[in-house]
């Protein structure tokens, strides 16, 4: 009996992508497949939002194509997990009804909230520990708990790739390695891409690195060295703990 072969679950090709025709990226390719857990690495300014901001479809590619796989449905079934720190603390909504909020996100504006959504949120809620904040406003949890409640937001969909712009900013050192360990185990059923600063942290837990400095350099293993960042052009600190020296790698620019 033969096996049918994977599909791609997204297909990026020669992408440029900007803002007010300012080029940002330049001749992007990355293949995101099922089972995928790709660490996003890059200095500030690389363009590391501006991809994921493109693959979610909230920014048009200035050229290049994005090709999404059956199982994403048109980018219904990717979660997205963006920067938190810019959310509204005064507006009046409670954690349970953010949550709640990411099942529309896949039925769009008018869709309806359906029975099953109120367990899928509670089980949400008690895998990311927020389950008794469920009827706090938003705007009064702190930087850590909101973290938890929009994690649990974008996985509401139910999503076969699930995105993830910086989630361990603002959480408390606790649950940085709780979050760790639930995507560990959320990637055992859903691909995961996920742009992160703390390089010396998520190696055991990604599969593969993608440096993006303006285009994009793609790893096929978490095992990187500083020689390697360099050869990429990605100014990174490569930093490790304990009794492991490391090195700093000197700000640089594009060849």
């Amino acid at each position: 009996m033969s096996l049918i072969p994977a599909k791609p679950l997204l297909k990026i090709t020669s992408l440029d992508a900007g803002y007010n025709g300012t080029r940002v990226l330049t001749n992007v390719n990355l293949t995101v497949w099922p089972g995928d857990f790709i660490g996003i690495i890059g200095p500030n300014g690389g363009g590391k939002t501006t991809l994921l901001k493109v693959i979610t479809g909230l920014l048009k590619p200035a050229s290049g194509t994005v090709e999404y796989g059956d199982r994403v449905a048109g980018r219904q079934r990717i979660g997205y997990m963006p920067q938190t720190h810019h959310f509204d603390r005064n507006f009046p909504i409670l954690v349970k009804d953010v949550v709640m909020a990411g099942a529309l996100n896949s039925r769009g504006l008018f869709g309806r909230v359906k029975k099953s959504d109120a367990a899928r949120a509670a089980e949400l809620m008690n895998l990311t520990g927020i389950s008794g904040l469920q009827h706090r406003p938003i705007g009064e949890l702190s930087g850590g708990q909101a973290q938890r409640v929009f994690l649990s937001r974008a996985l509401m969909s139910d999503p076969v790739l699930l995105i993830l712009d910086e989630p361990a900013n603002f959480v408390d050192a606790g649950f940085e390695a709780e979050l760790y360990e639930i995507l560990k185990e959320l990637n055992k059923r859903l691909a995961i891409i996920m742009v992160t600063h703390d390089l010396g942290i998520i190696t055991p837990y990604v599969k593969t690195i993608a440096c993006v400095n303006g285009d994009l350099h793609y790893h096929p293993s978490s095992e990187i060295t500083q020689d390697l960042l360099a050869s990429y052009r990605c100014p990174i600190e490569l930093i490790t703990h304990g009794t492991v020296p490391h090195r700093v790698l000197q700000n640089h620019t594009k060849s």
